[in-house]
């Protein structure tokens, strides 16, 4: 997700290699990929309402998994 004057763009990877700075970061637990996606669309449009229309920044959104997730069954 990108945010440039205040303009909101949602891009479906894949992603370039990317050699800027990572700025921060944020976990967040969704229950689908569209929730996250919804997620990051609100956590960019706060970013833009309280920086103004001279704000430029960028989301990605990745999956992670926890150690549960690659447990045997048993």
């Amino acid at each position: 997700m990108r945010v440039s004057g205040r303009k909101l763009t949602v891009t479906d990877g894949p992603f370039s290699e990317t050699k800027e700075l990572i700025g921060g970061y944020a976990i967040i637990e969704a229950k689908s990929q569209e929730d996250a996606v919804e997620f990051g669309k609100q956590f960019m449009e706060v970013h833009a309402r309280i920086l103004g229309a001279s704000y430029d920044g960028e989301c990605e959104i990745r999956q992670m998994l926890d150690g549960m997730d690659c447990a045997p069954e048993r």
